[in-house]
C-alpha cells in the first residue's frame, strides 16, 4: 500500500496518496516502535507540504523523526530532517523573501543541503503558484546554477517583447 501511495504522490495524485498512507497506519496498527510507520509519517509530511498544510506537515515530519530516533535509525532521521528543510523551510523562506534570482549553490549552503536535494522545494513553490525557472546560458545551452522567478523571466525587460 505504501508503494502505491508513493506512485500516486509522484504522479501528483496527492489525495489518493494521502488515503493510501492513512490506510498503512490502519494496517500496521498502533505499534509506535515499528520503524515502517516513520515512512508513512514522512510521506504524509510531504503530501501536507505540497497541499499547503504546513502545520500538519511539521507534525508528521516530527513524528517520523521521533520514531527514527527511538529505533536508532540515524540515517533515516537525517533524511527526515532534510525532507523537512526542502519541503517546508526553504519554500517558506522563499515565499516570504520572494527573491527575483536564486543562486542554487548559495541556497543549498544556507540550508546545509545539496543542490540535488532542492527539487522538492521548487515543487512546493510551484503548487503555491510561485514558480522559478532554471537559467540557461544562451552561449552553452546549459544551466547556469541560478533560478529566476517566473514572472521576472517572462517580463518585458528579459524577453524584449511586450507582455
Amino acid at each position: 500500500m505504501h508503494q502505491l501511495g508513493v506512485i500516486d504522490q509522484e504522479l501528483g495524485r496527492l489525495a489518493q496518496a494521502e488515503e493510501k498512507y492513512q490506510q498503512c497506519f490502519i494496517e500496521r496498527g498502533k505499534m509506535g516502535w515499528d520503524h515502517r510507520r516513520a515512512y508513512e509519517h514522512r510521506r504524509l509530511g510531504e503530501v501536507y507540504a505540497l497541499t499547503n498544510r504546513n502545520e500538519q506537515a511539521y507534525a508528521e515530519f516530527g513524528i517520523a523523526l521521533s520514531i527514527s530516533n527511538e529505533c536508532g535509525h540515524r540515517n533515516y532521521a537525517t533524511r527526515v530532517q532534510e525532507n523537512r528543510i526542502v519541503y517546508l523551510d526553504i519554500p517558506g523562506t522563499l515565499e516570504n523573501e520572494m527573491p527575483e534570482i536564486i543562486i542554487l549553490a548559495q541556497l543549498a549552503m544556507r540550508f546545509n543541503t545539496k543542490i540535488s536535494s532542492l527539487a522538492p522545494a521548487f515543487r512546493v513553490l510551484w503548487k503555491r503558484k510561485i514558480g522559478y525557472l532554471p537559467e540557461i546560458s544562451s552561449k552553452t545551452g546549459k544551466p547556469t546554477g541560478r533560478a529566476i522567478r517566473w514572472d521576472i523571466a517572462h517580463s518585458e525587460k528579459n524577453t524584449g517583447m511586450p507582455q
